[in-house]
């Protein structure tokens, strides 16, 4: 994987001595193991534990950076403003910029927290990184590692029906944030019934959150599309009642391994 400017992602810089603490009541990760020598992964939630924003969080000598969506960056900063009170923390968007690569750009890459195969990040200025993302999001799918633009669902989605990788996000030893209680008790009652599936595909490309619908019951929802690859929320019951592996749904092929 070449260098590549990840466009869909911004950064927010935070500083004060409240920054820690300030976090730490909002993100699902334990915000007091920030540090500079690696980057931590969380989630903000909702009071009922569905997603709203992810951030990739590193540490500088006198500040925080949050890795987030590019696309929210101004209704991110409205909302941990909202939040802010009294704490003694300043938020503001920067210019600095997000990249993928296989290897350490510089002294400030570090890897990616989701998957060691995901390669590095970088925040920072880079001139040359002219290399397009689709290289990126077909290794992300391949490796089912779930994008919060391309895969998420704004307020609806639950992150532990979403694998591996979002699990990497949650501190289950933590104490409370916003949609605690909810996450807490799915992961501890077992209430995780779907699960994301690596689909082929040939022909019309699936749509985000078209339902895949097969013998005229709902199997699940189609996600991020990738050249021949979808990832797919599926119910794995239905799944597993599936008497084959591949389908022709509405003018498109689907092979589901």
């Amino acid at each position: 994987m070449q260098t590549i400017h990840l466009k869909s992602r911004a950064v927010i810089q935070l500083t004060g001595r409240d920054a820690v603490k300030f976090l730490q009541s909002l993100i699902t990760n334990d915000a007091t193991k920030i540090s500079n020598l690696e980057y931590m992964y969380a989630f903000m939630l909702t009071p009922q534990g569905r997603f709203l924003y992810d951030f990739f969080i590193i540490k500088t000598d006198d500040s925080i950076l949050l890795d987030c969506q590019a696309a929210r960056i101004n209704e991110i900063c409205a909302k941990l403003q909202m939040y802010k009170l009294r704490s003694e923390v300043e938020i503001c968007q920067t210019d600095l910029k997000v990249y993928a690569s296989s290897a350490p750009i510089n002294n400030q890459s570090f890897a990616d927290p989701r998957s060691p195969k995901m390669g590095f990040r970088t925040i920072g200025n880079i001139l040359d990184a002219n290399a397009h993302d689709s290289e990126y999001h077909a290794l992300r799918i391949k490796l089912l590692v779930p994008d919060a633009d391309f895969d998420f669902t704004y307020g609806r989605s639950l992150p532990l029906n979403f694998g591996e990788a979002p699990l990497s996000a949650i501190d289950f030893n933590k104490g409370c944030y916003v949609g605690q209680e909810v996450t807490a008790r799915m992961n501890h009652r077992g209430g995780i019934h779907k699960k994301l599936y690596l689909l082929e595909w040939s022909g019309n490309p699936p749509r985000k959150e078209e339902e895949l619908v097969i013998n005229g019951k709902k199997v699940g929802i189609f996600l991020g599309v990738q050249q021949n690859l979808v990832l797919a929320l599926l119910n794995i019951d239905e799944v597993e009642k599936l008497e084959k592996s591949e389908y022709i749904i509405n003018d498109t092929h689907i092979r589901i391994p």
